[in-house]
């Protein structure tokens, strides 16, 4: 019995002590692992550092797969050159706490590889804490990937900044992947309106000189966008397919024209294009979303700038006697279907504000889940009104939103509006996998190629500017010397590339289907207009059920004046029966 006693209080004496043990360790009174261990880069190896959440594993698994196409490609892009080989042994991993990683080395040279790390940001493992770490060690990154949203990019760049003179070597480069905010805007609480959106420093400036961004800002997404809508009428589609509309109905009327030609035949385009021209722009604007405060800016700004009254075109003034009318929504929580009380607020503003008269451009900068809340509130307490009515947005709102996953997402009979977006890249490239049958389902993938592709830029550019004849760059200087001469080339299949001049000249002698490149980036480290972006069109067809997806490239330049294209086939969507499946 005694013996018993002896083993209860021993268990418990047990029990207690290692309760304790936990309760000093989670207080940090006994130490514990130190977060954010960085890994060693042996000598004449280089590394690029991925900085992205913990959670973003399908960001990882796509920059996984830009990799697997870079080292597909190579052979036929670079026939005589030794082969790109990548390592992708340690690039998934059973524990979460580990750093996944692959590298990238030549045939030739297998003991030189540019090591690719994701550093998994979390509440523990911040950015602080990583370029912390990285910064004592030596060798420092080659660069830093990062920057999926604005906010993002200005912490990390803020953090870069703060540790510009602490590293063992070159400071690192700073490459954004799909931050678009032009300046970077305070947080909502602090000033949810500035009055001069340009007072505040542009994102590239925050770690000046060593930025360099892969996506396009929000002003030459505007710019695309109200570029692709003046000049709509001279765009190409495919050949044999109908020229579509870009406006659900026409606002002039017959006897209106007729009339015009006989008495002022001078004056009968600028009425002719009164007919599809929009004459005023309505911008919904979340406040706790910097990336919608900026984008409807700029907006606003190219709008009023392209589209500027004139004698002979009517033009539809809002209250306030602007062309564009911004409404500021307070926060963007709500309910997946039903909008929130700042977004019912705004619904009024415009069906007050409609006019059957005159076409209007409907801007709604933010993700299709916001989006879609507001339009199917607006749809429903005004179906008439959405008649002359385009919605335009930015790279929020995708094609895995609207196609892959349309039914959920974004099913076009429930909001029966003609969209415009943009995307960075090609979001639709066969080459790079779109509706290539996935093992798994036997079923053609219909998950967008913009991503894959925008990495595959951010890696191929490393590749051809990190990479001397001797190996690996030394540093991120000589680096940076070497990016800011990236060019963006069309191959020989009429897609664009990003290549550097020393591998331009090893390419096959057919490689490339114009004699001469253009810079990939401008002063400011941002990327180029007319280097990949597309317009998406989405336009649905609710009398017939179904709904058609165009993708449009820009073409000319130089002396040649700029119009859009189709570029890849049409997508269709048609109501299917409840119930069926693919």
């Amino acid at each position: 019995m005694r013996n018993l006693r002896l083993v209860v209080l021993g268990l418990l004496l047990g029990v207690l002590l290692f309760a304790s043990y936990l309760t000093l360790r989670g207080l940090g009174f006994l130490g514990s692992e130190s977060p954010g261990q960085v890994k060693a880069v042996p000598a004449g190896h280089q590394e690029v550092a991925l900085l992205m959440p913990a959670t973003a594993s399908e960001m990882w698994e796509r920059l996984v797969a830009a990799v697997r196409a870079l080292e597909n490609d190579w052979p036929e892009v670079f026939p005589r050159q030794p082969r790109l080989v990548a390592d992708y042994e340690r690039a998934f991993l059973s524990l979460t706490a580990d750093v996944p990683e692959l590298s990238l080395y030549f045939e030739d040279q297998p003991n030189a590889r540019l090591w690719i790390r994701w550093y998994k940001l979390s509440s523990e493992s911040t950015s602080h804490t990583w370029v912390d770490n990285l910064s004592k060690r030596s060798p420092p990154p080659l660069a830093i990937i990062g920057g999926d949203t604005s906010e993002r990019a200005n912490r990390l760049a803020t953090v870069l900044q703060q540790h510009r003179e602490r590293w063992r070597g070159s400071p690192p480069l700073f490459l954004i992947t799909t931050a678009t905010a032009d300046r970077v805007l305070p947080g909502a609480i602090a000033d949810p309106n500035p009055k001069d959106i340009d007072l505040y420093p542009k994102l590239t400036e925050v770690y000046p000189g060593l930025t360099y961004r892969f996506s396009f800002t929000n002003t030459l997404m505007a710019e695309a966008v109200i570029e692709f809508v003046q000049r709509y009428p001279s765009a190409v589609p495919h050949k044999g397919e109908p020229a579509l509309k870009l406006w659900p109905h026409d606002t002039m009327r017959p006897d209106a024209l007729v009339a015009a030609c006989q008495t002022e035949p001078l004056a009968s385009l600028g009425t002719l294009t009164a007919g599809w021209r929009p004459t005023a722009l309505f911008s919904a604007v979340w406040g706790d979303d910097p990336y919608a405060r900026d984008l409807a800016e700029r907006f606003g700004r190219v709008f009023q700038r392209v589209f500027a009254p004139s004698p002979d075109v009517p033009i539809e003034l809002d209250r306030t006697k602007n062309l564009h009318y911004s409404v500021p929504i307070r926060y963007s929580v709500g309910d997946f279907f039903e909008p929130n009380e700042g977004e019912v607020a705004a619904v009024n503003d415009f069906l007050e504000s409609y006019n059957p008269d005159y076409n209007r451009l409907l801007l709604l900068p933010t993700n299709a889940l916001r989006a879609r809340r507001f339009l199917r509130d607006l749809y429903r307490r005004g179906p008439a009104k959405i008649n002359n009515v385009l919605v335009v947005s930015g790279d929020s709102i995708s094609i895995n939103a609207i196609y892959r996953d349309g039914e959920v997402v974004w099913n076009f009979l429930d909001l029966p509006v003609p969209l415009l977006a943009f995307s960075h890249r090609d979001p639709v490239d066969e080459s790079a996998g779109f509706g290539r049958d996935i093992p798994e389902t036997g079923r053609p993938s219909k998950t967008s190629t913009q991503d894959l592709l925008l990495f595959r830029d951010v890696i191929e550019a490393m590749v051809q500017a990190g990479h001397a004849d001797s190996g690996w760059l030394a540093d991120a200087a000589q680096l940076r010397a070497r990016l800011r001469q990236m060019e963006w080339r069309f191959h020989k299949s009429r897609k664009g590339r990003v290549f550097h001049p020393d591998f331009s000249v090893k390419a096959s002698a057919d490689a490339f289907f114009r004699s001469t490149g253009e810079l990939l980036f401008d002063d400011e480290g941002n990327r180029r207009t007319g280097t990949g972006e597309r317009i998406v069109f989405l336009q649905p067809d609710i009398v017939n059920a179904t709904a058609a997806i165009t993708f449009w490239r820009r073409a000319g330049g130089g002396d040649e004046p700029p119009r859009w294209v189709a570029a890849g086939r049409t997508l269709r969507l048609i109501e299917r029966p409840t119930g069926a499946t693919d």
